[in-house]
């Protein structure tokens, strides 16, 4: 189980996506609770880093909305998810 860390940054985006687009987004994110590193059609690894997310390595598509991730794996078990 991965526990879920929003960026400041990723707070304020999901205030500004519309209510209609910002249900499918939670749902998604949520889904990476279980499954952060599986990979489907809309889930998976970056192909090269982003400019301005560097630390992202991960996405999920949701419809025209992506949603940047990293996965850490801490020292002390844990898994944690950075949402960015």
């Amino acid at each position: 189980m991965y526990e879920l860390e929003w960026s400041e940054e990723a707070k304020a985006d999901i205030r500004r996506v519309s209510a209609f687009a910002r249900g499918p987004v939670m749902r998604a994110t949520e889904e990476l609770r279980a499954r952060a590193e599986s990979e489907t059609r809309n889930r998976k690894p970056l192909r090269e880093p982003l400019e301005d997310l560097p630390e992202a390595t991960r996405e999920v598509r949701v419809g025209n909305l992506r949603v940047f991730y990293r996965i850490s794996h801490r020292a002390d078990g844990a898994d944690s998810s950075g949402y960015l």
